[in-house]
């Protein structure tokens, strides 16, 4: 067996300590905050093996490794060559799959039984004979009482659809309790009370699991039957109500056939609501993404791209830029009454975080402005040379959370341009998904180019930039040299997802 260098772990780990006594490193997800040599509760884990008969990768989730013992009690089946390691291994001990089959373990056995019971097999003993006629007076003693088995009788019956649909109740208030509160279970139909929009609705169980398993909103009345949005979906299209934009869902018309998730037609945006699974390689073309923005473009419609993760991950951001693009911050400073001022390391670090949607960059150059001694709006440079010309580039640029400040960017830029004035020339790339590229028109820059998309792995559920995985990354780690980045990260069983591309702007001195 070739062990990986990292184990994926989808949701909270079980208790690891035997695939690290293996040599495992382990890769623990998000949501536990613990050295993963004290989990004990969660879910698979995935291992990726070399199968001894075809040669090739074969993996298998182990649902729990109490009962994972080198193959024996719970063995890897090979997906490849259909052999599963214990059939293996009795054919090249036994000959035969089963070891009962071979004829010197059948003798064995008969003569283990004849010196036990005198006979070839325990059905001709007395003991047995005598336990089957009690078997049979209890039969015919349920018979008289019950009409048959016990289990037949009504009685049984209404007590085991008692304790399944308790179970049943358990389990699915455990699956939804974060965002549901279930009231009642009984036959097959789920009451329950959506935190959010405060609706008490009937569901049926098979539709609750449905839209679970797809991620949709359970809700029936947030997200009625017949119309399928994401459950992230669902949460963007209740954060414009609640800023009072009126706003169409599923909208057909404007792309000729193309569905658009969200549409606001006062100031013609569009938003997309990409899954990370579902808007995945999987089920999308390279081009899909940049061909839906440039086709809005065609027809005067800037289409906003919310990515799955960046939901979940950063969504005070997100939902500060949705406010800016529909002029409703709620804070507006003038960049005449801020001052002007280098920004330390640390703090520039922290406001990327916390403002900006791509998060800390690297940079050799920080300004910021400050009104009453906050740092509200930032712009950070990093220089390089590009054929023997020392050019620089702007690389962020954001003001603080829900807050305007009204003519930063030219403030910030033009102090650039007074204070480093030996350089040819200044370029900034733009993603296209997020940014309309306004800001450079204003600031004097030129388009040059959008580049193709890019693409990122999606590893637990969340975008990994691609350079964390190239291909001499994972030859380090130990995968074939002869195999590319992609060919390996998809016998991982990783997946892409492609970006929207960038735009390039140039100013030139």
């Amino acid at each position: 067996m070739i062990k990986e260098k990292y184990i994926s772990i989808k949701g909270h780990p079980r208790n690891l300590k035997y695939y690290i006594s293996l040599g495992y490193d382990i890769e623990v997800s998000k949501e536990c905050l613990v050295d993963p040599k004290h989990l004990t509760s969660g879910s698979a884990v995935k291992i990726t093996c070399i199968c001894d008969n075809c040669q090739r990768e074969t993996s298998n989730v182990f649902k729990d490794y109490w009962n994972y013992t080198d193959g024996l009690k719970n063995p890897y089946y090979c997906t490849s060559c259909k052999v599963i390691k214990s059939d293996r291994t009795n054919l090249e001990k036994w000959g035969v799959k089963n070891p009962m089959q071979n004829d010197s373990i059948k003798e064995k056995l008969k003569k283990s039984l004849v010196d036990k019971y005198g006979v070839d097999h325990y059905s001709k003993t007395e003991d047995y004979k005598n336990k089957y006629k009690k078997t049979c007076n209890d039969n015919d003693t349920n018979l008289l009482l019950w009409g048959g088995h016990p289990s037949k009788t009504e009685e049984f019956k209404n007590k085991s659809k008692d304790t399944k649909e308790r179970n049943t109740f358990k389990k699915y208030c455990r699956l939804i309790e974060e965002k549901y509160d279930v009231i009642s279970y009984k036959n097959e139909i789920f009451e329950i009370v959506h935190k959010e929009c405060q609706n008490k609705i009937e569901i049926n169980k098979g539709l609750l699991i449905s839209r679970l398993n797809l991620n949709k909103t359970i809700c029936t009345a947030c997200n009625p039957v017949g119309v399928y949005y994401s459950e992230f979906e669902a949460e963007v299209s209740r954060f414009l109500d609640e800023l009072g934009v009126e706003h169409e869902n599923k909208n057909k018309v404007i792309l000729k056939g193309k569905e658009i998730d969200i549409y606001i037609p006062q100031f013609k945006i569009a938003i997309e609501c990409n899954g990370i699974y579902w808007h995945s390689e999987l089920f999308k073309h390279r081009r899909y993404h940049i061909n839906k923005t440039l086709s809005c473009r065609e027809e005067g419609i800037f289409l906003l791209h919310i990515w799955e993760d960046d939901w979940e991950d950063k969504k005070e951001i997100v939902k500060s830029i949705i406010r800016s693009k529909l002029n409703l911050n709620q804070n507006k400073i003038w960049a005449r009454k801020c001052q002007i001022r280098d920004v330390k390391t640390s703090e520039y670090k922290k406001f990327l975080n916390e403002n900006h949607i791509q998060g800390y960059a690297s940079s050799s150059y920080n300004i910021g402005l400050y009104y009453n001694n906050e740092l509200v709006s930032l712009m950070t440079f990093g220089w390089r040379r590009t054929n023997n010309r020392r050019e620089f580039e702007l690389i962020r640029f954001c003001n603080k959370l829900n807050t305007s400040v009204v003519g930063s960017a030219s403030k910030l830029f033009a102090y650039f341009k007074k204070d480093i004035n030996d350089i040819s020339d200044v370029v900034s790339y733009a993603d296209i998904s997020l940014f309309e590229g306004g800001i450079y028109d204003l600031l004097g820059f030129e388009k040059a180019n959008l580049s193709d998309p890019n693409y990122f792995w999606v590893v637990n559920k969340r975008r990994r930039h691609r350079y964390n995985f190239s291909k001499r990354k994972l030859v380090k780690l130990g995968f074939d040299l002869n195999k590319t980045e992609v060919e390996i990260m998809h016998s991982r069983g990783y997946y892409r997802i492609f970006s929207t591309g960038q735009e390039k702007w140039l100013f030139k001195y």
